[in-house]
């Protein structure tokens, strides 16, 4: 189950990357492309070339979402078919993103460098009384064109720093995001198991949530908190009487702090109901 999470997860994130990277290509294609047109049209067919296959990718990246979404609900369904119709579509959505990018990249620089290596044809004006009327023969420049190096080399690099910044970003996010999740869940079911075992006789279950409970803060609490434990457990071992609450507070106001909720100046209070309380008279 975990093996299979951690695919999943993998997956979400390549796709989530071919969907920046294709969308944000697409993106810069359209904001140069007019310069490109006015300085050499020769290279504007591979520039709506890479634009088309990194547009086609965008969709297909967005796709598998929504194909992904459709596949769960199936399996949720027990409709095993339809799932496995609809896994084998997501899959061929990312594999058909991940494809585009690569030669929409591919396309897009064998039309730059085929067009920085020969150089441009431009029309140079002659002034001649005897000229005869018409258009002005074109001269041959051949050799590295710098403007167009620079119109196309600069949004290229913008686009290359920018995916892996957000790219950065969004992995560290999501992986601090995660890493949170699995303290938050664990240290609650810490401090659930010491507030259930507080002021109850010594049994098994008991026993079995402490020993849980304390390996479970020492692994994922903060240093004050470890401290409080540690305490706690060397009073227990030394047969002295351990209190909970000072550690329960300190887990408490760690938690409600961790969560962005406000913190309570008083220790938390435990309700113990004895179901073999004697009942006292009703009234006459």
């Amino acid at each position: 189950m975990a093996r299979a999470q951690q695919r999943d997860q993998a997956a979400t994130e390549l796709v989530r990357a071919l969907l920046i990277v294709n969308a944000g290509g697409a993106g810069a294609l359209l904001v140069f492309i007019q310069a490109v047109w006015k300085i050499d049209t020769s290279l504007v067919k591979p520039t709506v070339w890479a634009l088309s296959f990194l547009c086609f990718g965008a969709m297909c990246a967005a796709a598998f979402h929504l194909l992904r979404y459709e596949a769960s609900w199936y399996y949720q369904n027990n409709w095993l078919r339809g799932w496995r119709n609809l896994r084998r579509a997501y899959l061929g959505a990312a594999i058909a993103a991940l494809l585009a990018f690569l030669v929409g990249v591919v396309v897009l620089a064998v039309g730059m460098l085929s067009i920085l290596a020969t150089g441009i044809k431009t029309a140079t004006p002659e002034v001649s009384v005897n000229a005869a009327p018409g258009p002005p023969p074109a001269t041959d420049q051949r050799g590295p064109n710098w403007e167009l190096a620079a119109t196309l080399t600069v949004p290229a690099t913008v686009v290359v720093v920018g995916w892996w910044i957000v790219s950065f970003l969004t992995t560290r996010r999501d992986r601090d995001s995660k890493r949170r999740e699995i303290r938050v869940q664990h240290l609650i079911e810490a401090y659930r198991q010491f507030a259930n075992s507080s002021n109850r006789p010594f049994t098994e279950d008991v026993r079995g949530a402490l020993e849980s409970a304390t390996t479970d803060i020492q692994l994922l609490g903060s240093a004050r908190v470890v401290d409080l434990v540690d305490k706690w457990v060397e009073a227990y071992i030394a047969r002295q009487p351990g209190v909970t609450s000072p550690l329960a507070t300190a887990l408490r106001d760690e938690l409600r702090e961790e969560l962005r909720l406000e913190c309570l100046p008083r220790p938390p209070k435990v309700l113990r109901i004895d179901v073999d309380e004697p009942k006292g008279e009703e009234p006459g």
